[in-house]
């Protein structure tokens, strides 16, 4: 049974359950298959952010990462304000409680049959836990770095996702900044079939 795990780094439950096998998931996604200039170690992919004030969401099965990503308050250090701050084209990075940054989106190849618009079923549930989330927690707005074919993906899902400013080649992708607002629109799009959290087991 598919479940979306809301967890920290500072959990240790949650640590040791889950992080290895969400490290060596990014590793797969963003290292081997879309070829990204990322940090490994050993078949993890992990970077500075991955400390206690970041949280996850991540897709299990049986305790089997399928999909996941990180939700990190803008009022710590993140990546759109201090390794991508060209994409924010001179205007002030977010920094406030109720905004959040997502990055390291990534789903495993599951079944590919329950594909919707581009992204899988696993993908549009990990999508509305996010939003869930937001509700739960007070969050108005999350901003992201994200690639031009995956903004597209998102509002092909029906998303509205509004950009700081055009795309730049960031690597070997075009990229661009841009945020999504936690309101009506979002809540109908994304939780048509709302997916509670779970506890970490």
């Amino acid at each position: 049974m598919l479940q979306v795990i809301d967890g920290s780094l500072a959990d240790r439950r949650f640590a040791l359950t889950y992080a290895d096998a969400m490290f060596r998931l990014r590793h797969r996604v963003f290292g081997e298959r879309l070829g990204w200039q990322v940090e490994n170690r050993d078949g993890r992919e992990t970077d500075c952010y991955d400390d206690h004030d970041s949280r996850y969401l991540l897709l299990t099965e049986q305790q089997q990462v399928l999909g996941g990503w990180r939700l990190r308050p803008t009022t710590r250090p993140y990546m759109l304000a201090d390794v991508f701050p060209q994409l924010l084209y001179g205007q002030q990075a977010p920094s406030h409680p109720r905004v959040w940054e997502v990055s390291r989106f990534a789903i495993d190849l599951v079944d590919e049959r329950h594909a919707r618009f581009g992204f899988n079923a696993a993908a549009r549930l990990l999508l509305g836990a996010t939003a869930r989330y937001a509700l739960d927690n007070g969050i108005d707005r999350y901003v992201m770095v994200a690639s031009a074919g995956a903004e597209r993906l998102y509002r092909n899902v029906g998303l509205q996702v509004r950009r700081f400013g055009p795309p730049q080649q960031v690597g070997k992708a075009r990229s661009v900044a841009c945020w999504v607002d936690i309101d009506g629109h979002t809540c109908q799009t994304l939780l048509g079939h709302p997916l509670p959290l779970a506890a970490a087991a």
